[in-house]
């Protein structure tokens, strides 16, 4: 590789982390303080974003409005976390045991409506209002 191609990756490698960096920047600038945040870690920034909206059979729903992205949830079983979009119910991303998976899709199911709710009112910078737990 020649030193000019060399040259070349390497300043397109630093304008890219440049707009990486802006990016956080911008994101982190825009979030407001969510009132009801549960916080287990005063330094953990996830925590003081993303409020509790259920919790039941050790699984913890949280939800952080990201304006691009559709409506979505993240459910946390001890180390496993899962990414579930809203509408349509799917899981976007991550792994976790199948009845674990099983439980938060059945919940979703059954609250839907108030998870888009939540959504909504995430999105006017509300608080969200918490959700009943899977019976």
């Amino acid at each position: 590789m020649t030193s000019l191609a060399l040259s070349a990756f390497s300043t397109g490698y630093a304008d890219a982390r440049r707009w990486h960096e802006r990016c956080e920047r911008r994101l982190t600038r825009n979030f407001r303080p969510l009132a009801g945040v549960e916080r287990r870690n005063e330094n953990t920034e996830r925590d003081q974003l993303m409020p509790v909206i259920s919790k039941f059979y050790g699984i913890v729903i949280r939800m952080l409005v990201i304006r691009p992205f559709v409506a979505r949830f993240h459910a946390i079983y001890g180390n496993c976390e899962l990414i579930v979009g809203v509408a349509p119910l799917r899981v976007i991303q991550g792994d976790a045991p199948s009845r674990v998976r099983a439980m938060v899709l059945e919940w979703a199911a059954q609250h839907q409506g108030e998870l888009l709710e939540a959504w909504n009112r995430l999105s006017a910078a509300q608080s969200p209002l918490p959700i009943a737990p899977l019976r």
